[in-house]
């Protein structure tokens, strides 16, 4: 008798605590992650090696770790963001990239494939927006 009684108890406990437990994690963890994936082009030719990185615009409300690319040899990426996995995090971004001479991995000069105005996330003037969901985000540079 004793421990139908301490089963009832316990099932009207986690009857109570579980909604509450919800609604009270339900709002943590920030923004959700998307996927983004593209393709660089510059002068109509893919850039065959590089890095995207998409910095978070704080200006227009988005924070934390920025994405980053690796540019494979058709010019496409696919983001990572650091420490929370593949994609970027929903939000408005800034962006920077930069080239990479094929050769030797220990010294990779800059490739001039990439105008270097684009180097610098503030003086790129590239942007773009994250939103839920898969994104395609293609730059074609002159």
């Amino acid at each position: 008798m004793y421990y139908k009684h301490l089963a009832g108890r316990l099932t009207c406990l986690l009857a109570c605590l579980l909604p509450a437990l919800i609604i009270m994690t339900a709002g943590c963890g920030g923004p959700g992650m998307a996927p983004v994936t593209g393709k660089v082009m510059v002068g109509g030719l893919p850039v065959v090696r590089g890095s995207v990185y998409f910095v978070p615009n704080k200006s227009k409300g988005t924070s934390g770790k920025a994405a980053v690319g690796d540019i494979g040899p058709d010019g496409t990426y696919i983001l990572k963001t650091p420490g929370r996995g593949d994609g970027a995090v929903v939000g408005h971004y800034l962006i920077s990239l930069s080239g990479r001479a094929t050769g030797d991995e220990e010294h990779v000069p800059p490739n001039s494939q990439i105008p270097t105005r684009f180097i610098s996330a503030r003086h790129s003037a590239l942007s773009a927006e994250v939103k839920p969901g898969p994104n395609t985000i293609d730059f074609t540079l002159r």
